[in-house]
């Protein structure tokens, strides 16, 4: 059984994920300047998600750090569930 490379797929699932906080965090900004300045309620909201996306990014990139697997298609489902994830923490209905 070959040797599993932990090192790469973790970057690979950090780069994954970090590009997919970085466009929500794009998103969640461009709805503050847009819909925010004329609605304070809103763009409360929207500053409290920015705010929860980052100490969610944060914890997950420890998560990744110390992520420890025995199989490699383990790193591709953890990957998918911390990206649908995102959707959870930027939800703008909840």
């Amino acid at each position: 059984m070959p040797k599993i490379n932990h090192t790469y797929f973790k970057l690979q699932m950090l780069e994954t994920f970090l590009a997919e906080t970085t466009q929500a965090r794009r998103d969640l900004l461009k709805n503050i300047v847009d819909l925010g300045r004329f609605d304070r309620v809103r763009s409360m909201r929207r500053f409290r998600m920015l705010r929860q996306l980052s100490e969610f990014e944060a914890q997950i990139i420890d998560k990744i750090y110390n992520l420890q697997v025995d199989d490699v298609n383990d790193y591709l489902d953890q990957s998918i569930v911390f990206v649908n994830e995102i959707g959870a923490v930027v939800d703008r209905d909840a």
